[in-house]
């Protein structure tokens, strides 16, 4: 029995912190739809390396007035941060060919798409490009597209376009200043997070397999729990 009491009692101090995790995760994973950690995504330096979350790489960068527009590997951003959506989500390989600021709307156009976004980042409207567009640019209070073709200028609301001859300084792009850099895209959640802490996952494989050892010592733990309890009632019978 006392043998027994021993290993019970240093058993159950080797699993302390182990149990104290689990019931604390296991509480916060419970918890996670109020405390809305399913929508949060990690942004701390050292969880995303832990995740192999790769930094940004700098593309072009492009000026329009006082607003800065980068193009990364992972979409634009205004000012270093995200646009989203952004117009190049879905075709991440796709170059800007033009920027420009009109009547205090962001203009963006690639290849194929131009977009509107407020000075603040918010999306106004998107729509396809009248010709396959290789610059953009501002003249005389209207917006200029050059084709390989033709040049068009439209104002107010940019659905018609007229050909024009006129002479534009088309925008065009920067080299890449330092400056405020947006944190990696991903997916990466703290439900998630704290999902792999309760499992050990976020300790890679010798997390996993202290966790696995801990659950054994637990169960250890309990079946010498009843045995001492169950001798000494036989005992006291």
């Amino acid at each position: 029995m006392h043998s027994v009491y021993s290993w019970h009692r240093w058993l159950g101090l080797s699993v302390l912190l182990w149990a104290l995790t689990w019931a604390v995760t296991g509480l916060l994973i419970e918890a996670s739809p109020a405390l809305g950690l399913d929508k949060k995504t990690v942004s701390a330096d050292w969880l995303m390396q832990r995740y192999g979350i790769a930094e940004p790489q700098a593309i072009q960068q492009w000026q329009a007035g006082p607003l800065k527009i980068a193009e990364w590997d992972q979409g634009l951003s205004l000012n270093g941060q995200w646009l989203t959506p952004s117009l190049t989500e879905q075709t991440p390989d796709t170059l800007l060919q033009g920027v420009a600021l009109y009547n205090g709307i962001l203009v963006i156009a690639t290849a194929q798409t131009i977009a509107l976004y407020s000075t603040q980042g918010e999306v106004i409207d998107h729509f396809a490009a009248p010709v396959e567009i290789q610059q953009l640019g501002i003249k005389n209070g209207a917006v200029m597209l050059r084709s390989a073709e033709q040049t068009l200028s439209s104002e107010g609301d940019l659905i018609d376009w007229q050909a024009t001859s006129e002479q534009v300084d088309w925008s065009a792009p920067q080299a890449f200043s330092e400056g405020p850099r947006p944190k990696a895209l991903h997916d990466i959640s703290y439900e998630r997070v704290v999902l792999d802490i309760h499992s050990g996952t976020l300790f890679g494989p010798v997390g996993r397999w202290l966790s696995r050892l801990a659950a054994v010592v637990m169960i250890f733990l309990g079946l010498t729990g009843f045995y001492t309890w169950f001798t000494r009632f036989a005992r006291n019978n």
